[in-house]
């Protein structure tokens, strides 16, 4: 089990385990009887994730510059027609949820 500022990682498999515990949590080695190696943690894992997050990042910077970049009546038909959505699917849900509310607590008479 190597451990590295209190994080454990598995030797067989590199999975993060809890420091105390006797076996790995992914594929069931048992840690309990190995010594501590001088194994750093896997790297690879790591820098998938930043390389993914930092794609995100750079692909919400380009969406946002890209927007910024349109003439300003398209700008406001954008808006617009997102508000005016917005405004109908919020409208249509308090209509529903004030029909069913009326059906449960003001039942028709029969």
């Amino acid at each position: 089990m190597t451990e590295e500022s209190g994080i454990a990682y598995c030797p067989e498999c590199g999975a993060k385990v809890p420091e105390n515990a006797k076996f790995c949590v992914k594929c069931g080695h048992n840690l309990g009887t190995q010594e501590p190696k001088t194994q750093s943690a896997p790297v690879t894992e790591v820098q998938t994730e930043v390389t993914a997050v930092s794609e995100v990042a750079q692909d919400t910077r380009t969406a946002v510059d890209n927007f910024y970049n349109w003439p300003n009546w398209l700008k406001f038909f954008v808006t617009l027609a997102i508000a005016s959505f917005l405004s109908i699917f919020i409208g249509r849900i308090s209509y529903v949820v004030s029909f069913v509310l009326g059906f449960i607590f003001f039942k028709p008479k029969k």
